[in-house]
């Protein structure tokens, strides 16, 4: 539980329905959690409920962004631009693990990958053999 922070951005969710996603919290436009970059203003200025779906925010018209003038609405129009806001009831939505160092989706948990996207090798210097020898 400690490390929800860390293992939500190599979660990607994928849009069918919509109706598990949510729109703030989930990684479903491909860029991270909207939620972490509009911050608590997102939903007070957008009027999109905190807990709201990714379903409850589309409609066959397109998104139900406010046209306000407010830079996040502008924000949240500009991305949601280049997302598709027709849904699929018959798909779930579904999440898959991204290996975050090579921005591939996989859908298969790897250890080892996921290690090597947290900690990569550190550069290998010149003097590494005069401080370790065998």
């Amino acid at each position: 539980m400690k490390l929800r922070s860390v293992a939500r951005a190599f979660l990607v969710c994928n849009v069918g329905s919509g109706t598990r996603a949510l729109f703030w919290h989930d990684n479903w436009t491909g860029l991270r959690p909207l939620f972490e970059i509009c911050g608590d203003l997102g939903p007070m200025v957008s009027g999109i409920s905190y807990s709201a779906t990714v379903s409850e925010t589309a409609s066959s018209a397109g998104w139900r962004i406010p046209r306000g003038r407010h830079l996040l609405n502008q924000f949240l129009r500009a991305i949601l631009a280049e997302v598709s806001s027709t849904m699929d009831p018959s798909v779930q939505d579904f999440f898959q693990w991204r290996q975050y160092s090579s921005d591939s989706v996989s859908g298969v948990f790897s250890l080892t990958k996921t290690w090597e996207s947290l900690y990569p090798d550190p550069v290998q210097v010149s003097w590494f053999k005069s401080v370790w020898f065998s």
